[in-house]
């Protein structure tokens, strides 16, 4: 007797128990109507696709925990959310709650610090990713990047992530994890010539600058107020201007 063809709900519903590992292979496909030799096959093809995208967006993360630890991760996190958009960054966007659920659980060996790390990294695939918005166009004042995201951590993420990197750019050896709690604050926006996501810590010159670019405030009423001197105000702009942290509104062509 020939199996009847499964509905469009009965196929999805079908499908992610299936991704979710809560029905076996030969029950999904005799379900949907397939070889389950071109259903195993898809699986593969799926979290492959998951594992990588996580990957390359949790990097630090995964370098961290190590390969063991790491994909017990990818399993559990497949299992709870299973892919559900075509858009493989999206279905990874869940990762460094999940990360922080087992922190608070003191689960899998995962420490607050390693979920908090999470979060920076996401946070620059949603800055590069953000959409674009136009400054205040012909003003020629200095504006906050609207890409601009400012997170607070109870652990020097940045610090650790920044030193990280370099130590891979330079072939050395990682830093170590520092597990003290030590606040620190993170502006973390997409650079608007390199279109690149970057991270500062928040140190007292950019959050000036960023106060002033916030508030409108002139270099000379800034300087009074700050008494400072008015080209250390405006190197002060200048150096947040570099790096991203502000832009510039002013008509191309102008100075």
């Amino acid at each position: 007797m020939t199996r009847p063809t499964p509905s469009l709900s009965q196929t999805i519903d079908t499908t992610h128990r299936f991704l979710r590992g809560s029905i076996p292979l030969d029950v999904a496909a005799e379900t949907l109507c397939v070889p389950s030799s071109r259903l195993a096959v898809y699986h593969r093809f799926v979290r492959s696709h998951i594992e990588q995208t996580l990957r390359k967006n949790y990097a630090a993360v995964c370098a961290l925990v190590g390969d063991k630890t790491w994909r017990d991760l990818v399993d559990r996190y497949f299992y709870r959310y299973p892919a559900r958009d075509y858009e493989l960054n999206v279905n990874a966007a869940a990762f460094c709650g999940f990360l922080a659920e087992l922190a608070a659980e003191s689960e899998r060996g995962i420490s607050p610090f390693i979920a908090q790390l999470a979060l920076l990294e996401w946070h620059e695939f949603v800055v590069f990713a953000a959409a674009d918005e136009a400054v205040d166009p012909g003003s020629g004042a200095l504006q906050m990047n609207p890409t601009l995201v400012i997170l607070e951590f109870d652990y020097p993420v940045a610090t650790f992530l920044d030193a990280f990197r370099e130590a891979q750019r330079m072939g050395t050896a990682p830093p170590r994890v520092d597990e003290v709690q030590r606040p620190e604050r993170v502006l973390v926006f997409r650079h608007p010539e390199t279109q690149l996501a970057c991270f500062y810590s928040a140190d007292d010159d950019l959050l000036f600058a960023l106060k002033l670019a916030h508030e409108g405030v002139s270099c000379a009423v800034a300087a009074k107020a700050a008494q400072l001197p008015v080209t250390t105000v405006e190197h002060l702009l200048a150096q947040a201007l570099a790096v991203g942290l502000l832009v510039s509104s002013a008509p191309s062509g102008t100075t």
